[in-house]
């Protein structure tokens, strides 16, 4: 009785490989292999070995699994279970509770104290939400504000700028004109000098 119970099992089993190796041959568009008549265990093994084998060799996704599994194959095992931890004693129970117990006091007092608290009155909430549309205008007139100050640093740039290269530098190149022709004129007149006294003597 134990083995025919354990022969329905391993058949069971290869059934539902066989069905899972048919539905992911239909997912990756494969045409599904089906066996006409029940065969025997062993050679229905080889043939779910070689259909998965032949879907490797079709599919990169089946042989980059088959290829992962090999190489760790614990990688598709369940974890265990995790086990409970066993039920602490009485007193270890009573010495967790009687340390908590000042926090436990502290945050009830806590939630007595917000409790107790009275909330503003709502006219405060509603001298605030009728300044609202003032506070968007005078928040609009500083943005507006602030971009003509912008504008206006960009204008003051512009003009500082203008004014250097204008007047500044436009007036010392005249000062280094001036003073090139006022050095060759003096180097004239120190040359006729010498001539009219070369002649004289």
């Amino acid at each position: 009785m134990e083995n025919h119970n354990l022969d329905e099992l391993v058949l069971h089993t290869l059934d539902l490989l066989n069905w899972r190796l048919q539905r992911l041959e239909f997912l990756l568009h494969a045409p599904p292999t089906q066996d006409p008549q029940p065969t025997p265990v062993l050679p229905r093994i080889h043939k779910l070995e070689q259909s998965l084998l032949k879907l490797a060799s079709q599919n990169d996704i089946v042989s980059n699994l088959l290829k992962l599994q090999s190489k760790h194959p614990d990688i598709f095992t369940p974890p265990p279970t995790t086990t409970l931890p066993p039920a602490l004693p009485t007193a270890q129970k009573l010495a967790t509770v009687l340390s908590a117990a000042p926090a436990l006091q502290s945050t009830a007092s806590q939630l007595r104290s917000l409790a107790d608290t009275e909330l503003p009155p709502t006219s405060s909430f509603a001298q605030w939400a009728s300044l609202w549309p003032r506070i968007e205008d005078v928040a609009a007139r500083q943005t507006e504000q602030n971009a003509e100050i912008s504008e206006l640093r960009r204008r003051s740039a512009v003009a500082v700028t203008r004014w250097h290269d204008v007047d500044v530098l436009a007036q010392m190149r005249c000062w280094v004109e001036w003073e090139g022709r006022v050095r060759r004129v003096e180097r004239e007149i120190g040359r006729a000098e010498r001539r009219r006294g070369d002649e004289r003597g």
